[in-house]
């Protein structure tokens, strides 16, 4: 299973999207942690000056519906939920809170490239961090296995960087706590 978010390129419309997006999404606090990426995206998007199609892991669509809201056109692709979505090349794409769920490092290395791959200007990579280790996890391969039986890999900042560093073969920034951005 390969999970990649992506997002449809478009052209930018007029610049009141971006700006209004991240003064509501600041303002209204309703933006988790899993919603952290999307609104990082909008910052970068309103900080360059124009509005760029931000994405978010569709999961069930959540993310991806909010920024559509806001007037940011978004799009994402979801091997269960939204598996007839197309995963199409975007400025900006977001492939959140999925390198920490794949259990084999190949596969893992494979999902990442994907979404580099589909990239034009932007990837945010965002993983759990070694903070949220419940005690109650089994230590399984590189990761744990949760108590639901899920398997969780578990980065450290400086651990979630170089890896991408390293899969990637180029610079990374540390956006935020466990959020990498990859310029391109």
């Amino acid at each position: 299973r390969v999970d990649i978010a992506c997002t449809h390129r478009h052209a930018p419309t007029r610049r009141a999207p971006s700006a209004r997006a991240h003064a509501l999404l600041s303002r209204r606090g309703r933006w988790r942690s899993r919603g952290r990426r999307s609104h990082h995206a909008v910052r970068h998007s309103r900080s360059a000056g124009r509005p760029v199609a931000a994405g978010a892991r569709a999961g069930c669509g959540g993310d991806v519906a909010r920024l559509n809201d806001l007037g940011i056109k978004a799009a994402g692709w979801d091997p269960v939920h939204r598996p007839a979505s197309p995963c199409v090349p975007a400025d900006v794409v977001n492939i959140g809170y999925v390198v920490n769920v794949i259990e084999n490092p190949d596969v893992r290395a494979q999902a990442l490239q994907a979404a580099w791959k589909l990239t034009h200007r932007l990837l945010i990579v965002s993983a759990r961090l070694d903070w949220d280790v419940a005690p109650t996890a089994t230590f399984h391969g590189d990761g744990v296995l949760t108590a639901k039986g899920t398997f969780q890999k578990f980065y450290r900042q400086e651990e979630l960087r170089s890896w991408v560093e390293e899969v990637l073969l180029t610079h990374s920034v540390a956006a935020s706590p466990g959020i990498i951005y990859v310029f391109k």
